[in-house]
């Protein structure tokens, strides 16, 4: 999917690939953003783990084929990790 992290309130989906519109979208930090195949490389790995710790990120879920990243300024920052 294309994203677009200037559409306010819509769910961002892209690549983890992709980490250029990642970063305008955290910049942003308006929308949530569901991102794929975190753990495809080891490169991958490290994106992900580098905006699960960004400061402007409170709440990363990593449901390991997938991942959210959320921006909550009243929540206390959180990751959380589902297995199956």
């Amino acid at each position: 999917m294309k994203a677009d992290p200037s559409a306010e309130g819509q769910l961002l989906c892209c690549s983890i690939k992709e980490f250029e519109i990642l970063d305008k979208a955290v910049l942003e930090a308006k929308n949530p953003i569901f991102v794929t195949d975190l753990y495809e490389s080891k490169e991958s790995i490290t994106i992900w783990n580098q905006f699960c710790n960004n400061v402007k990120i409170d709440v990363s879920i990593d449901c390991y084929y997938y991942g959210l990243l959320f921006f909550r300024p009243s929540q206390r920052k959180e990751h959380f990790k589902l297995r199956t």
